[in-house]
């Protein structure tokens, strides 16, 4: 395994990671619209891709999608704040 180190000025940031343990040799690509950003992952076996939209607040969480293909794999909405205890 390798270690990375990313030193940035600025107020804000993305990281994305490809990881490829099966030699699948996938491609990624990051597009950028406003406050949205998708991550679109293909292979031989097709192309999932992943909507962001950064949090309102620091309360709210951030909406995020996951599609393969037109099939939902998950779905994160404002509306799905952990509960708080006692």
């Amino acid at each position: 395994m390798q270690q990375f180190q990313f030193n940035a000025k600025t107020d804000a940031i993305k990281f994305a990671c490809l990881l490829d343990p099966w030699k699948k040799k996938p491609e990624i690509k990051l597009t950028e619209s406003g406050d949205t950003i998708t991550l679109t992952v293909s292979t031989s076996a097709g192309v999932d891709t992943w909507t962001w939209q950064g949090a309102k607040d620091s309360t709210t969480p951030t909406p995020l999608v996951g599609k393969r293909g037109a099939t939902p794999l998950i779905a994160l909405t404002e509306k799905d704040k952990a509960p708080h205890g006692e």
